[in-house]
C-alpha cells in the first residue's frame, strides 16, 4: 500500500464534490495548514490514517486533533491496515537502543572554548 492506493481513495471521497476547507495556521513559507472535510463531514486526514493509507508527521501533536488521530493510527496499526501491514511492534531492545542514540554520552565530554 502506497501513494497510489491513498490517492485513489481521496479521489472517490472528494473528487467534483464540493468539500469544506478550514484553515488552522500557515507556515514560514505561507503554506495553508487545516482540514478538509468532505461532503458527509468526515476529516479526510482522519479517514485516511484511520485507513491505514497514512502516517502522522512527527509535528502533529501541535493541532488540536492530534489525540484522535493518533488513536486512529495505533487501530489502524493494530489491525495491519495499509502501511502498517508489515509492522512489527519494536522489542524491548531496540527501544533501549534508540532512547541511548537520542541522548548520546559523549555531548558531556565535548570542551568548547567561547572567547
Amino acid at each position: 500500500p502506497g501513494c497510489h492506493e491513498a490517492i485513489a481513495f481521496a479521489r472517490r471521497r472528494v473528487m467534483q464534490r464540493e468539500v469544506d476547507l478550514r484553515v488552522e495556521a500557515s507556515d514560514k513559507s505561507g503554506c495553508m495548514i487545516g482540514h478538509l472535510y468532505t461532503p458527509g463531514g468526515d476529516n479526510l486526514a482522519e479517514e485516511l490514517v484511520r485507513e491505514g493509507l497514512s502516517k502522522l508527521h512527527f509535528t502533529a501533536d501541535r493541532y488540536a486533533n492530534y489525540s484522535t488521530m493518533a488513536s486512529l493510527e495505533t487501530a489502524a496499526m493494530k489491525q495491519r491496515k495499509g502501511v502498517w501491514a508489515d509492522y512489527q511492534e519494536p522489542t524491548a531492545e531496540e527501544l533501549a537502543a534508540k532512547a541511548a542514540s537520542a541522548n548520546p554520552e559523549s555531548v558531556k565530554d565535548r570542551k568548547t572554548s567561547f572567547k
